[in-house]
């Protein structure tokens, strides 16, 4: 079996893209998965202006998809982040930059689920 995982797509405007993802896990996990695919919406890339997540029982970390992938945020229990202080995410300049946002869950176990929307800005 594999985790139930679904991504649905609530806004994708010529310049915010909304989207929410979900798992249901079996205990198998998602490992380095390609959450959002920037040019599958019409841009190279995205900022991230909010992260908005429920984690129970597991963990998640998303990265921008580089030569070696880079942190964007480890996920664990609820809330916002960056929040208004700290103003939008964007992907560092390194090599490789894909401009999509990957996702990989830790500690994983049946019946724990996550849901996570990603409140982006297409560029």
């Amino acid at each position: 079996m594999a985790d139930a995982v679904t991504t649905q797509v609530l806004m994708n405007g010529s310049k915010n893209l909304i989207i929410k993802f979900t798992n249901l896990s079996d205990g198998t996990g998602e490992s380095v998965v390609r959450k959002v695919d920037a040019s599958a919406y019409g841009c190279t890339h995205v900022h991230i202006n909010d992260i908005i997540y429920d984690m129970s029982g597991m963990s998640a970390s998303l990265y921008w998809e580089a030569t070696v992938n880079q942190a964007i945020a480890h996920l664990g229990g609820s809330g916002t982040f960056p929040g208004d202080s700290f103003g939008p995410i964007f992907p560092p300049d390194v090599t490789g930059l894909t401009g999509d946002i990957l996702l990989t869950t830790t500690g994983h176990a049946s019946g724990d689920s996550y849901t996570i929307i990603l409140k982006m800005v297409k560029k």
